[in-house]
């Protein structure tokens, strides 16, 4: 199996290269993809067609990110050229226009995330120099964004800043990067609030006003938005400076959670108003997958509660090998990391490795294999834009698909993404 995934990853970096859109100096490129708008009536959409936004999440970076990543196992030069320009392009975009919706101090969503990957293709690319040069006005903007208004939560603020700024942190001359996520951490451990028992974060300060996760009537649960996400934050801060009071909230907003907790449904349950407060949801972003997924990561970091966070975690990616059944028999469904199968199979891959379970390792592979199965020859991968049209993105489309399949090849080389501090 490992393999045909690596072969279906080739397929797609390559489609990825043939697709690039170059300026004439051919240094910077970028994309086109589905991009859904606000349609004619309330709640419908318009499907179209734009660029790539500059981000990890659903842009030029995070397809340079799985370039890089492809050329690291494969020694393709044209993969990190692609690469290279696609991060370029988005460095250029983040610094030079004005971007309503980015956030810099988001590895996902901003700025942050750009110097991320640049770092990273940087390390496999020493002759391009300019990326270095590059990092700092980056880091600069991550900087000067903590005084302005700003989520807390992993997908947007502090809890995806903070494992993402360590990992800069342990590259030589990047360690002044540890004071800033230090910093996100003392703010992220003063907007809590504690009873004693439990931690959790007001919705509007957790996930930004401007979001629907902000009308939530009770603090949020999951990885993306609610608990998990800022307290696996705080666990990696504790892990890293010795200071275990950030681990005593990281643990108080673990057991916040887990008030939540549904043994008939094995799930969390959503407290999202949006999605109708009492359901469950199974994917990366909310629900017990990507819960599970931050118990994983929290048994690494904290040995006093590896059994506990173990034992949660294997409910949790039992949950998500049965969702993994139920999505595989549809006749088609995203395919993507976000909120579809290869989200699913990545923590289910995630759980077979760090808990020594043969048979999680077995259905990640299952569940690759049968997407490269329907959909390989065609190159046709469900995204998971909402009108379900084409993208070339990390999270929502085939570059993220691409990674996934990278995974299944040689998980012991290819960094997690979906937990950016392993």
């Amino acid at each position: 199996m490992t393999g045909e995934a690596l072969a279906a990853a080739v397929r797609i970096g390559r489609s990825l290269c043939e697709t690039a859109y170059w300026d004439e100096e051919r240094r910077h490129c970028n994309w086109m993809g589905r991009a859904d708008r606000e349609g004619p009536t309330p709640g419908s959409l318009a499907p179209g067609t734009a660029a790539l936004e500059p981000d990890v999440y659903r842009g030029s970076a995070g397809v340079a990110l799985f370039l890089a990543e492809l050329f690291a196992v494969t020694g393709d030069a044209e993969l990190l050229r692609t690469a290279a320009g696609a991060v370029r392009r988005s460095i250029r975009v983040f610094l030079t226009r004005p971007l309503e919706r980015a956030r810099p101090l988001s590895y996902f969503l901003g700025h942050l995330g750009a110097a991320c990957v640049a770092q990273r293709v940087l390390e496999l690319a020493p002759e391009a120099a300019d990326l270095e040069a590059a990092i700092d006005p980056l880091l600069a903007e991550v900087e000067r964004s903590l005084s302005e208004p700003h989520p807390l939560d992993l997908l947007g603020g502090n809890g995806g800043a903070i494992p993402a700024l360590l990992r800069l942190a342990r590259t030589p001359g990047r360690q002044d990067c540890a004071a800033l996520a230090e910093r996100c951490g003392r703010e992220l451990c003063a907007a809590a609030d504690r009873d004693g028992t439990y931690a959790r974060w007001p919705p509007e300060r957790a996930a930004g006003p401007e979001t629907a996760m902000a009308a939530a009537s009770l603090p949020l649960t999951g990885l993306s938005h609610g608990a998990s996400g800022m307290a696996l934050a705080l666990a990696e801060l504790s892990a890293w400076t010795g200071d275990a009071s950030y681990l005593e909230i990281a643990n108080e907003a673990f057991a916040y959670e887990d008030t939540f907790f549904n043994p008939a449904a094995n799930n969390w349950r959503d407290v999202r108003d949006a999605v109708g407060v009492g359901s469950f949801q199974t994917a990366w972003c909310h629900g017990a997958p990507g819960i599970g997924l931050a118990r994983l990561r929290a048994m690494e970091l904290d040995p006093s509660l590896r059994d506990a966070h173990a034992a949660t975690a294997r409910i949790a990616a039992g949950t998500a090998v049965k969702a993994l059944a139920v999505w595989l028999a549809a006749p088609r469904y995203d395919a993507t990391l976000c909120h579809g199968i290869a989200g699913l199979s990545e923590i289910v891959l995630t759980a077979g490795h760090l808990l020594g379970d043969g048979s999680y390792l077995a259905a990640a592979a299952e569940a690759a294999g049968e997407l490269i199965r329907r959909y390989g020859p065609a190159g046709d991968w469900p995204s998971g834009m909402p009108s379900g049209g084409p993208s070339p993105a990390l999270m929502l489309g085939t570059a993220g698909i691409g990674y996934h399949f990278l995974r299944i090849h040689d998980p012991g080389r290819v960094p997690p993404v979906l937990v950016v501090g392993r």
